[in-house]
């Protein structure tokens, strides 16, 4: 690989040069495994296995101051992801999940409100609002993605939607649905789960008013760390529906008896920590950080676009590529047979390539998908 230079700025505001070697260099796939699945899960840095390992051997031993040592290693990933979306620290909340995240924006929809999702969106982001809609308190409505914006109707009170779908890695068009929510004054809420880290998103350009993000994909975090973004002027309308001593106005003050006092920020909807994951976080957080959103996308995506051009397919609009096959079985063996790591969803094979991938990588996994490939029209049988 070529040794490219990165030039970014500091959360300081000056600038310095990274060796965008030396960030790839700190991961570490298994020798002879081709991964393209990051979609799935993304690998960690090296500085993120040593931080867990130390976080387990004081654990161990008793050692761990567990506000200094762990807890507050959280208020750093705060900065690093406020700093991802371009946003303010203080708009952006602690999750374990999506989820839990979409909860409480289900919390926000005015009763009997509608909203309005993608049709075969991850469930993450369309469960809780269903789960809402079961209990009576809004109704459900689905669209195809393309024509989400659409079918914003004056009824709308939330559209909820991914930013890149799971299943085929199809990107949303915001700049459309910003104009359609803004239009009916509804609201906008973005899973950013197989985008950010790879795919630039300015929170506050874009329209946004809502933002949930799983760290364990394209921010290669340890499973457990997510992020709910709630732009400032909303910090009221949402229930904090699962508050706690970590949402508190003095979390580590407070931890007994009346009455809710709660953050007068974002942290209101802080959930309580899982400690050693969010210790793990903090470094592969820095890491990602340590290349501009241009770069990290021209990166994790080269590979994915020499794919789809081996291939005869469509570039990819992100990272992700879904590739139609005769025989989903038959393709499937096939890249385990030459150790090749991808995932199977919707019928086709979704390959996911990241910063540590390579056109190496895009090349072999070309050679032994190529006679497979279904290049005939979608729904021809």
């Amino acid at each position: 690989m070529p040794n490219l230079d990165a030039d970014i700025t500091t959360a300081a505001g000056s600038t310095s040069t990274v060796d965008t070697n030396a960030v790839i260099e700190l991961f570490s796939p298994a020798s002879g495994l081709t991964y393209l699945d990051s979609a799935t899960y993304g690998l960690p840095p090296q500085p993120t296995l040593d931080a867990l390992q130390a976080a387990l051997v004081y654990w161990q031993g008793g050692t761990a101051h567990w506000i200094d040592d762990w807890d507050q290693e959280a208020e750093v990933c705060r900065q690093l992801f406020a700093r991802l979306i371009h946003s303010k620290t203080e708009e952006v909340s602690l999750m374990p999940a999506v989820s839990v995240a979409s909860g409480i924006v289900a919390s926000a929809v005015p009763r009997g409100g509608e909203v309005l999702v993608a049709e075969g969106d991850f469930t993450s982001i369309s469960y809780p609002f269903l789960a809402a809609a079961e209990r009576g308190e809004l109704t459900v409505r689905e669209a195809p993605l393309a024509m989400l914006a659409d079918a914003v109707e004056d009824q709308t009170a939330l559209v909820a939607v991914s930013h890149v779908q799971s299943a085929d890695g199809s990107l949303v068009d915001l700049e459309a649905l910003h104009q359609a929510t803004r239009r009916v004054d509804a609201r906008l809420y973005l899973d950013v789960s197989q985008a950010l880290g790879v795919v630039p998103l300015d929170v506050v350009a874009s329209g946004v008013d809502y933002l949930a993000c799983g760290a364990y994909k394209w921010l290669c975090c340890p499973r457990g760390v997510a992020f709910l973004y709630v732009r400032e002027a909303l910090w009221s309308q949402p229930s904090p529906i699962v508050a706690s001593w970590r949402g508190g106005d003095d979390p580590y003050g407070r931890f007994y008896g009346l009455p809710l006092a709660l953050a007068s920020t974002a942290a209101r909807f802080d959930v309580s920590l899982a400690w050693h994951p969010w210790v793990g976080a903090r470094p592969s957080l820095e890491t990602l950080c340590a290349l501009d959103d241009d770069h990290r996308f021209r990166l994790a995506c080269a590979p994915v676009r020499h794919l789809a051009q081996r291939l005869g397919l469509p570039a990819p609009d992100s990272s992700i590529l879904s590739v139609p096959v005769i025989d989903d079985q038959r393709a499937a063996q096939a890249l385990r047979d030459a150790s090749i790591k991808a995932s199977m969803r919707a019928g086709r094979i979704r390959f996911g390539s990241h910063i540590y991938n390579t056109i190496a990588d895009a090349e072999h996994a070309a050679d032994v998908l190529t006679p497979l490939v279904d290049h005939r029209p979608t729904g021809q049988a």
